[in-house]
């Protein structure tokens, strides 16, 4: 089948954009399949790029891990829920692998990356009149107005829960209000890169917004993060090794805490990533009883099936790799955690060798992802804007590795893991 031209990959990508963010009141029902447009259109893409789907796959270490990952989560589907599963796994395989593909297509061309960002920035910069209202009100107007467009009931609010510090928490497009932060957040740095710190700051005013009114530790932890690796990089111009020491002393906090804290790893990370101490410690509580879960089920998870927990706990599970062991048991998380490993070791890799600060900023979007992803569960749009920008991030690696680091991989791999 023909396959998108390069040329026009940018428009493939603004075009997927654009549909993420349609809040999903605006949809429809085929069966108990819930269409949104992004759905249908990433089914086109699907049967339009097979080819080009094909060749990412051959030439795309972290697009075979992901493609995976896809597999064992429909095997956990089959095993769980039969054939009733194999809808859950398309919906998977749409969102995680085809939409890392149309991110690919940008094809590490910086061009087209900045026309995709500038959109990235606007929407933000648009939603923030959306923001201060719903933070005022606790009115969600994007979600009642796509549930009114296609006849349909929205939340109007999220209800006092959702009241922090006289702010009610703000989503916008975003079903929750710590996506929203997040997903604003993970693209911080690399404005920085493209624009001058003055008007990168002028122009990420829709990302801090998106902080603020969504009133969540998530995103502040992830902007902190990243200011402290672009501080820890300018130390290693005079102490070289900073990045090894900062690794040693975090490895070492985590043992300490583990032999010396009546609270354990869990529940002291949970605390320091978190502004309300009843939530971090809701938090400690399904990772406690969703490990009995796991431990009986460790291949293939429960599925959708309800987790064990009192009767007075709500259902969900805030850690993104909690949710995903829990469902799809430990090979599935291993071959996702492995595709996010070999891409963070790639960013760092191409900055270590090129000195090129993208690299560098990718690193920093993508670890503080991580680190978030372990009080917050990826849903709803976040993972769709996630592997996108991976797709995108890693589209890059493929074009820009030089010609010295590849001899240097096939010569000694072990050379690079140690630069």
């Amino acid at each position: 089948m023909n396959t998108i031209s390069t040329t026009s990959s940018y428009k493939l990508a603004l075009i997927y954009f654009a549909l993420m963010l349609i809040p999903m009141e605006l949809s429809g029902f085929v069966g108990d399949l819930r269409l949104e447009p992004y759905r249908v259109f990433l089914i086109l893409v699907f049967l339009f790029n097979i080819r080009g789907m094909y060749h990412l796959y051959k030439n795309d270490t972290i697009a075979k891990w992901l493609g995976f990952y896809c597999f064992l989560c429909l095997i956990s589907y089959l095993v769980n829920h039969g054939s009733a599963g194999f809808q859950s796994a398309a919906i998977l395989f749409l969102e995680v692998w085809v939409g890392y593909f149309i991110g690919s297509r940008i094809a590490g061309d910086h061009e087209a990356f900045k026309k995709v960002l500038r959109i990235l920035i606007l929407a933000y910069l648009i939603l923030v009149p959306f923001a201060i209202m719903e933070a005022q009100t606790g009115y969600r107007l994007l979600h009642m107005w796509a549930a009114k467009a296609v006849g349909g009931t929205a939340t109007e609010t999220l209800g006092p829960d959702y009241l922090r510090y006289g702010i009610h928490r703000a989503g916008t497009v975003f079903s929750h209000p710590i996506l929203y932060s997040v997903c604003a957040v993970m693209f911080l740095p690399i404005i920085y890169v493209y624009y001058s710190k003055l008007k990168a700051t002028l122009l990420s005013s829709g990302i801090f917004v998106a902080m603020v009114t969504s009133v969540t530790s998530a995103g502040v932890v992830m902007a902190i993060i990243t200011l402290g690796l672009y501080f820890a990089r300018k130390l290693s111009l005079r102490i070289p090794s900073i990045f090894t020491n900062i690794s040693i002393a975090f490895i070492s906090l985590f043992v300490f805490v583990s032999l010396f804290s009546d609270r354990g790893p869990v529940l002291f990370f949970a605390q320091v990533f978190s502004f309300n101490p009843q939530t971090a410690y809701m938090r400690y509580l399904q990772w406690m009883y969703a490990s009995d879960d796991i431990a009986a089920n460790p291949w293939w998870g429960i599925g959708f099936a309800d987790w064990s927990r009192p009767h007075w706990m709500p259902d969900s599970v805030d850690s993104y790799w909690l949710i995903t062991t829990l469902q799809n048991g430990y090979p599935a998380l291993i071959a996702l955690g492995i595709a996010f490993i070999l891409s963070m070791k790639s960013y760092w890799q191409h900055w270590r060798y090129t000195g090129i600060t993208i690299y560098f900023a990718y690193f920093c979007s993508i670890i503080s992802l991580v680190f978030a992803a372990y009080t917050v569960d990826l849903f709803d749009r976040a993972p769709l804007i996630v592997f996108f920008a991976m797709g995108m991030f890693n589209s890059f690696l493929i074009k820009s590795l030089p010609e010295k680091v590849r001899e240097a991989q096939r010569a000694s791999p072990s050379a690079l893991a140690a630069a």
